[in-house]
């Protein structure tokens, strides 16, 4: 029941450009599904460059590119060199960086933190879109101050959850063995979120 596929490069092992231009090639060659390219080196340890996303962008069915590398010259380097593909998008991960992505010229955000927040980033994406930046840059002050949650308890993971679960979307458990937010934990969140000007 899947949409599309959103693919991480191979991890663990350091491998070279070509060998993550394989790996997708395989990927693309055994689904019909859109697939989206995730650049998250944090927990791959290989990076995916401007050049290699260009490649890759390339491929049938390929459709976007998400970055959570925070590599900002690598980042518009990818936005100037897709620029002529209109089926794909480029589109920011970290969400300290939305307005200067969007800025760039990056079709879209996809942070984690929109999980929480949905609304404000909407918000702050119609603003950046506008021309309201002294607006937009407001409200990503607001999902700093959010971001110094994320550390509440040990894990970013656990907070996205409990988020989720305060906002009405079933449970607080992330996947095993991250550890819930525990009760004191979900009711500083709930704390936080309200004071953000959600009204949840």
């Amino acid at each position: 029941g899947a949409d599309a596929v959103v693919a991480v490069s191979p991890y663990y092992f350091r491998v070279k450009p070509v060998e993550i231009v394989k790996h997708f090639a395989a990927i693309c060659e055994h689904t019909k599904l859109p697939v989206i390219v995730y650049n998250v080196p944090v927990y791959t340890g290989n990076p995916i460059d401007a050049v290699t996303v260009n490649e890759i962008a390339r491929f049938p069915g390929v459709v976007a590119f998400k970055d959570s590398s925070g590599n900002m010259p690598q980042f518009q380097k990818t936005i100037r060199l897709t620029r002529d593909l209109e089926r794909f998008s480029v589109l920011q991960g970290v969400h300290v960086l939305s307005v200067i992505s969007l800025q760039m010229g990056a079709a879209g955000l996809v942070p984690g933190v929109a999980n929480m927040i949905p609304r404000e980033m909407v918000q702050l994406y119609e603003a950046v879109r506008a021309g309201r930046l002294e607006e937009a840059y407001r409200i990503q002050d607001q999902v700093v101050q959010l971001e110094e949650a994320f550390g509440m308890e040990g894990y970013s993971l656990s907070v996205l959850k409990g988020a989720s679960q305060l906002l009405g979307f079933g449970g607080a458990q992330p996947h095993y063995p991250l550890p819930a937010l525990s009760e004191e934990g979900l009711g500083k969140l709930a704390a936080i979120m309200r004071s953000e000007g959600n009204g949840r």
